[in-house]
């Protein structure tokens, strides 16, 4: 999978002159908690989070004062994996999606959930196209349970006590809601697919769950542990 497929394309940004009130209200208002900082020629100057306004700034005080003037990039088709690694590595939550001077998508730590619900993931197992749907279910199924107890860790590294500052906590509150989302998109994608193969058992594997017609083949490859079809997926989020 590549960043291409995860990032939001629909970038909300500022300005170094903004002040941090019209930054504070940028991702009140775009609910996002990180905003890619542009200068004068609409290049890549820099990023500001929501952790970068907790201290007590004057709200007055220009992004340029607080911003990481160093921004961590990956072209579109990068692998997301290389952004997850990333953002491990470099304790961060965002990537900018850059082509050549244009900011033209961010990656943040939620938008990695995709990388556990994605078959893409077992990849490295088997060669898709060339398995059979039982052996890419097992293939997802070892995936997935590898990230989960990673994720099992991490969650209970998190719960030894740290003394922290007033900043370092709110990056750590951060990191346990994105541990936490993982954790249970992960337990939910373990359930799918074990649910999947006991259909394959007993026959009924590609058959959607509510008009129970054959669930189409682009559909189950992009998803092999769908239980219905675009169509009911549609009318049960209606």
């Amino acid at each position: 999978m590549q960043v291409s497929q995860i990032m939001t394309s629909k970038v909300h940004s500022c300005r170094r002159d903004d002040t941090l009130d019209d930054v504070r209200e940028r991702c009140r208002k775009e609910r996002v908690s990180a905003l890619p900082v542009l200068d004068e020629s609409d290049e890549l100057a820099g990023i500001v989070t929501l952790t970068d306004l907790l201290p007590e700034w004057e709200h007055a005080t220009p992004v340029k004062r607080i911003m990481s003037p160093f921004v961590y990039t990956l072209p579109p088709s990068a692998d997301a994996h290389l952004a997850a690694r990333l953002m491990r590595s470099k304790r961060i939550h965002h990537v900018v999606v850059t082509e050549g001077d244009a900011v033209v998508g961010i990656v943040s730590s939620y938008d990695l959930l995709q990388l556990v619900a994605s078959p893409e993931g077992a990849a490295d197992v088997v060669e898709r196209g060339k398995a059979s749907p039982r052996q890419v279910l097992h293939a997802m199924l070892e995936n997935v349970s590898r990230r989960q107890a990673k994720v099992d860790d991490d969650l209970l590294r998190t719960k030894a006590p740290v003394e922290q500052d007033f900043a370092e906590a709110a990056v750590q509150l951060e990191n346990d809601e994105v541990l936490q989302a993982l954790n249970q998109e992960g337990h939910q994608q373990l359930e799918a697919i074990s649910e999947a193969l006991e259909k394959l058992d007993a026959g009924t594997w590609g058959l959607c769950e509510d008009c129970n017609q054959l669930i189409p083949i682009a559909r189950l490859e992009a998803l092999p542990y769908a239980t219905t079809c675009v169509e009911c997926a549609r009318a049960r989020e209606a």
